[in-house]
């Protein structure tokens, strides 16, 4: 189909510029999860003022045009230049942590988004991941709103991830924190759909614009039946609703082909066969060309 050849043409052609992009050879991100510093709540607090980086990994729709990136948290490691780990979320979490290292991240990412409207006239449109207890502080959202507009951004131009863990919240509280975000203009998505808490219920009762198949349903669709049927019905049922569908966990270019086949153009990839998560040095580079789309409506 032609949208699919655009895809596959806008990406190999970015093979031989970028190659590092494309081809599946070790990369310099070392995505292991720290497991072994442990600190004391004050000590972490500075550990992740002097480690704390934003990594960025870009989305693409079947046309080959970046439509944002997805804002990771990375541990910076100076033992070896370019490498990184991944934060440890649930432990820092449990530090008390998550507030600071969220906001420490936002600040980060904004600046990225607000360097391409300089450079490039538009807005990076960006998505930060959320764990959904999070929601149920308010101040948090007035803390992201005024981080926009110290940089000139706006609100349509960030994705906020509802990443659930165990969520065990004021269920009505944290659907009046969503209605809120939503009306200022913020992007809604649910994350890593098929996985964990969430599911089908989530679905219906959050008001998201976006939703995000999960990895472990998406890794190796080319080659599982079970899989390919799964995927298949999610895509045509996130047509039917409306919703941004993101493919995540595309790593291989068999299901790079397969899902180029399945006849949704507007779906949106993330995975290796796009690029892997790359600090924001990496990414101005990586983006060189490649302008992203106009911000989300």
């Amino acid at each position: 189909m032609h949208y699919g050849q655009n895809l596959s043409s806008a990406m190999y052609v970015r093979a031989d510029s970028a190659g590092e992009a494309f081809r599946f050879v070790p990369s310099v991100i070392n995505d292991t999860v720290l497991t072994s510093e442990v600190f004391d709540t004050p000590n972490l607090k500075k550990y992740l003022e002097r480690k704390l980086r934003a990594f960025f990994q870009p989305q693409m729709r079947m046309d080959g045009q970046v439509v944002g990136v997805e804002a990771l948290a990375r541990l910076w490691d100076d033992r070896l230049p370019g490498a990184s780990k991944v934060a440890p979320v649930a432990y820092i979490n449990r530090a008390g942590l998550l507030p600071f290292m969220t906001l420490a991240l936002v600040e980060q990412v904004l600046d990225v988004s607000a360097g391409a409207l300089m450079n490039c006239g538009q807005p990076l449109p960006v998505s930060i991941n959320l764990q959904a207890e999070q929601l149920l502080d308010v101040s948090l959202l007035d803390a992201i709103t005024r981080a926009l507009e110290a940089r000139g951004l706006v609100a349509s131009g960030v994705t906020l991830e509802i990443v659930e863990t165990g969520f065990h919240g004021d269920p009505d509280k944290l659907l009046r924190w969503l209605d809120s975000a939503r009306a200022m203009g913020y992007r809604l998505s649910l994350d890593d759909f098929g996985t964990g808490e969430s599911n089908f219920h989530r679905l219906v009762s959050y008001p998201v614009q976006e939703w995000k198949l999960a990895r472990e349903i998406v890794n190796g669709v080319a080659a599982c039946k079970i899989k390919a049927v799964l995927v298949r019905k999610l895509l045509e049922m996130g047509a039917e609703l409306g919703l941004t569908t993101v493919v995540e966990g595309v790593d291989r270019m068999a299901d790079l082909d397969w899902l180029c086949n399945a006849g949704y153009p507007d779906m949106v990839i993330q995975g290796y066969v796009v690029a892997r998560p790359m600090p924001a040095g990496r990414l101005a580079g990586w983006l060189s060309g490649r302008m992203p789309a106009v911000t989300h409506d």
